[in-house]
């Protein structure tokens, strides 16, 4: 198993970013990796990226550059509160949103991918608030080494 197939924090101003190996993409195949980047917030009902998400799209960015051999896709997720079909559209923004500063930062376009899967991969109950808080994110998924 190389590096990237067990679990590791990088710090970078003050960043962690896990790696881990517990999802599933539609199919039900294992991803390899998926990179999550809790810092990374967006202003309500928008794909505009809140000040706080600089320093973790920086982080993730260094570290695709550093592995031009890592593809990767930006998977957004909403909570299930409003209309499934407008939750999937949002988190299909935000994942472009966050597709976009990746490779103005020098990740190249051709490596990595959007999709937003609206609230259709839950990591909490959405029936709490405390739920909700946290479905809606962006992880980074590498789907090809």
């Amino acid at each position: 198993m190389n590096g990237f197939g067990k679990i590791f924090l990088v710090s970078i101003s003050a960043l962690l970013v896990a790696f881990t190996a517990n999802a599933v993409d539609e199919y039900g195949c294992a991803f390899q990796n998926v990179i999550k980047l809790p810092e990374v917030n967006f202003r309500t009902d928008s794909a505009m990226l809140l000040d706080g998400a600089d320093a973790a799209l920086a982080a993730a960015a260094a570290t695709l550059i550093q592995n031009p051999n890592i593809y990767v896709e930006v998977a957004g997720h909403t909570d299930s509160q409003g209309d499934p079909g407008y939750n999937v559209g949002l988190s299909q923004r935000r994942a472009e949103a966050v597709r976009n500063y990746l490779v103005i930062a020098g990740v190249d376009e051709n490596c990595i991918t959007a999709r937003g899967y609206g609230a259709n991969e839950p990591v909490a109950d959405n029936a709490t608030a405390a739920g909700r808080g946290e479905n809606p994110r962006v992880e980074l998924r590498v789907t090809k080494e």
